[in-house]
Order: structure tokens, then sequence, then C-alpha cells
């Protein structure tokens, strides 16, 4: 799904929602994958967001398939749509792209990561 821009409104362009073509979208979460080696299965997974922080080795969700990958999670004022947008790296090029589904979001209270501190 291609990422576009609105600048219409300032010099500054921004970006728009994949969902609804509007552009007020709203940062939430955000999640970095760094593997322990190129193609592992374990190594480091952060999440940060407003009301969670945590760390675990769970390298499933990562949107590289073989090096660093992050994922900024965004809602949308205009529609439902929670779209995720990915920064990847291969080979020396780095690829952005929207993650499909675009509801794919996980809130803070879905975050269930065992055997660490909740903010409770």
């Amino acid at each position: 799904m291609e990422i576009q821009f609105n600048s219409a409104w300032s010099d500054t362009p921004t970006l728009v929602c994949p969902g609804c073509g509007g552009d007020y979208l709203h940062q939430g979460n955000v999640e970095v994958f760094q593997p322990s080696h190129e193609d592992a299965i374990h190594g480091l997974h952060t999440i940060v967001g407003s009301a969670i922080t945590a760390i675990d080795g769970d390298l499933a969700n990562n949107p590289s398939r073989r090096r660093d990958g992050l994922i900024i999670w965004f809602h949308c004022e205009m529609c439902d749509v929670h779209p995720g947008l990915s920064i990847v790296q291969h080979k020396g090029n780095t690829f952005i792209e929207w993650l499909e589904p675009l509801n794919r979001m996980r809130t803070d209270d879905d975050w269930v990561i065992p055997n660490l501190p909740t903010n409770e």
C-alpha cells in the first residue's frame, strides 16, 4: 500500500491515513525489533506506549524477515483505521510501508507479556 502525504496546509507534508485519506493521524505504541544476529528468531523486542513499556525476546511480529524492524502504530480521527507503519532494512536498503490488515493495532490493554511487571 502506497504511503501518501498531504502538503496542502503546510510546508511540511503530513502523513495521510491509508484508510480514509485524512491527515489526522495520532501516533500510538512503537515496537522495535532487534534480532541477536541476521536471520535470528530471538533478540530484543521493545514496546513503548503511553501506558506501557515492555521488553521481551519475541520477534514473531518483526516486519523484517532478516534484520531490524520498527512499527509505529497510529489511530485516525477521521475513521476507524488503526494502521501500523513499518520500517525495515534489507541489504542496505530501508523500506517503509503500511502493514495489512489496517486494523491490526493492539492497544495498551492488549499487550500481555509474561514475567514482566504491569503498570497497574
